[in-house]
């Protein structure tokens, strides 16, 4: 089950910097437009919203998540909405076992559940990854990476989302701010989507082929032994990761296993319970994430530079 509760409940002395600076970046981003409407009107944002781009830009994506709801505990603020993807949710797994819908300090105001791609519209996010990895050296079957022919691929894919179709369950969730849950607590609001189905597939489907970027990934907990190499800088998840068009997020929550996040943000030491922040490295980051790049390569002075997580003004 996933769960919230207070976060500077039990802190030592030297944890009170830290937790000041953590509690700093939680506020440094406003509940964004499609979620105050939301809160107004939920039947227009499922309508309208869920999965707009804007909504998609604004989410911490985290694949594979299973149950794991320690970035929306520490991080919540910082991100307002939140894509969890697994392979194993239904409905059964939602109600008995996730309960998004039961955030400790939040109350559930709109619950729903939408199909995100038909059978057929999964096969066809697969032959399409498929026809962009054939010339790729990737491992897919624990064998040394090498190319794969279109089949091979799309047979991972399956394998990843056995089910094909994919659903979404949705929960936009409100603070008790009556019961005594203040703003150390969590935002105002939250928007969670639990997505059944495969990381990589939907990534690619929402991401790649919008060329948009999500604000921050988190790869956390693969599950199984890392059965999909979700990992590994040889396997599709990576492969796709890293041909978005627009780039990379901004963001890593916890350890990112790939290259391009190496500058720790935020990490509390010896305590694995509260997940670390990684920043993109600044080189690999576009103009509206604070860097220089933008279709090619540009130079501004340090003083220039502005940043995604203190916007000026």
């Amino acid at each position: 089950m996933l769960s919230l509760s207070p976060i500077n409940k039990g802190l030592q002395p030297q944890d009170i910097q830290l937790s000041r600076w953590k509690d700093m970046l939680r506020r440094t981003q406003r509940i964004p437009p499609w979620l105050r409407k939301a809160e107004r009107d939920p039947e227009r944002f499922l309508k309208r919203d869920l999965f707009s781009k804007p909504f998609l830009r604004d989410s911490l994506y985290y694949g594979c998540c299973s149950n794991d709801g320690r970035s929306i505990k520490h991080w919540g603020g910082l991100f307002h909405s939140y894509i969890l993807v697994d392979s194993l949710y239904d409905d059964n797994a939602i109600e008995s076992w996730v309960k998004p819908f039961e955030l400790r300090g939040y109350s559930c105001f709109f619950r729903a559940k939408v199909e995100v791609l038909s059978n057929d519209e999964m096969r066809s996010v697969w032959q399409e990854i498929a026809s962009e990895l054939k010339e790729t050296p990737l491992i897919t079957r624990g064998e040394p990476s090498r190319p794969n022919t279109p089949f091979e691929i799309a047979k991972t894919l399956h394998r990843e989302n056995p089910k094909c179709a994919s659903n979404a369950y949705i929960c936009l969730l409100r603070r008790k701010s009556w019961e005594g849950y203040g703003r150390l607590h969590g935002p105002r609001l939250l928007s969670v989507v639990c997505l059944s189905g495969g990381a990589a597939s939907h990534y690619f489907h929402f991401y790649n082929k919008n060329r948009i970027v999500p604000r921050g990934i988190c790869l956390h907990n693969p599950g199984m032994g890392d059965w999909i190499f979700l990992y590994r800088t040889d396997g599709i998840f990576y492969n796709l990761f890293t041909r978005n068009k627009a780039g990379l997020p901004l963001l890593s929550v916890d350890r990112s296993p790939f290259p391009e996040y190496s500058h720790c943000f935020y990490e509390e030491p010896n305590n694995w319970r509260v997940p670390s922040l990684w920043m993109l490295n600044e080189k690999l980051r576009t103009k509206d994430q604070g860097g220089d790049r933008e279709d090619r390569p540009i130079k501004l002075p340090p003083a220039q530079r502005h940043s995604l997580l203190f916007p000026s003004g």
